[in-house]
């Protein structure tokens, strides 16, 4: 319901816009128009040395100097178009377009309620909060256009403001090993394996455990084609757990997944572990796996033997799932003799 209100509220936004440019008139809503999107196109375009030189001048830190130098840049801009355009406009026969000028008039208007409401509705999305609202406009139909078709703009807002916008997947270090049994996803995509990334990530494992002086882990294959089916029923079914998922309702367990595919030879294996981590990439995934003290006691464990790592990709904004199955022997107790 939320997300149908979202799209409405854009739609009303456009017409208002567009009603507004009709009583304007073509000059006065051109003007309005161009200098609008011309000014937040080179507003992004030199955000980045705008920031630099706000950090050099003032106190503030990279973020804060960022925002302030591209509204400083915006309004210049703005205000330099907008003379630009009336001067245009001063060439310009008023009785040529006489009788269309309420016509394109309402198109500009059009226009600029488009884009101003697209710019809203992407900040809503990109918000680093949970809750109602942030989760209807990433599921509207208006969010789910954006996503497919200005992915790359959502994309460089996000990287170029990360503390006033969200690291995704939602979380500190660019990755969530908490559970939850219902995610937002951006919807239209179709998830696909990302064996590059469970290799990069077992491989970064194995670095970790090391460089501290542990015996690296085989690579089970069994276990990662397990791992890889689950890390697809996880985006498919938008839930983060080691458990399946469906409608709501668990109906197994990645464990009983992972000692199927191992076959005879699960019971050899007197350890067993199911790690999911829901990341922005490899690094983040890793990040999250070391910062966390219960996962750096898992991955550290001597008695490691084999690991397999499945991941599965749905695209940037929904990032990817990784699955970790591990299993290991017991080591045998040492008795000393005495005498």
């Amino acid at each position: 319901m939320l997300a149908l209100l979202i799209d409405m509220l854009l739609a009303c936004v456009v017409i208002g816009c567009a009603w507004i440019g009709s009583s304007l008139g073509l000059a006065h809503s051109s003007i309005r128009t161009i200098s609008f999107i011309g000014s937040f196109t080179i507003a992004m375009l030199v955000v980045v040395p705008a920031g630099r030189l706000v950090a050099w001048i003032s106190p503030f830190g990279s973020d804060t100097a960022r925002l302030v130098g591209m509204l400083l840049v915006a309004a210049g801009s703005y205000a330099a178009i907008a003379v630009l355009v009336r001067w245009c406009f001063t060439y310009v026969d008023p009785d040529r377009v006489a009788g269309a000028d309420g016509t394109i008039g309402g198109a500009m208007g059009a226009v600029l309620g488009a884009a101003w409401g697209i710019i809203m509705v992407m900040l809503v999305m990109l918000v680093p909060l949970t809750g109602r609202i942030p989760e209807a406009a990433i599921r509207s139909t208006s969010g789910t256009l954006l996503m497919q078709h200005a992915s790359g703009l959502l994309r460089t807002i996000n990287e170029t403001f990360p503390h006033y916008t969200q690291t995704l997947p939602k979380g500190p270090v660019g990755a969530q090993l908490r559970h939850q049994k219902k995610l937002t996803l951006a919807e239209g995509f179709m998830s696909h394996p990302d064996p590059d990334a469970a290799g990069r990530l077992y491989a970064n494992i194995n670095e970790w455990r090391t460089s501290g002086k542990r015996l690296p882990a085989t690579w089970g294959p069994e276990i990662a084609d397990a791992a890889t089916l689950h890390s697809r029923s996880m985006l498919d079914d938008a839930f983060l757990d080691t458990d399946q998922i469906r409608a709501g309702s668990k109906i197994g367990t990645f464990e009983e997944r992972m000692i199927a595919a191992l076959g005879a030879d699960g019971v050899r294996y007197t350890e067993r572990h199911e790690i999911v981590v829901w990341a922005h990439s490899t690094a983040h995934a890793m990040q999250a796996l070391t910062t966390s003290r219960r996962m750096r006691s898992i991955l550290g464990d001597r008695n490691i033997v084999e690991i397999g790592v499945g991941a599965a990709e749905a695209g940037w904004f929904n990032g990817t799932m990784f699955t970790i199955g591990i299993v290991g022997r017991e080591r045998p107790h040492t008795v000393q003799r005495t005498g």
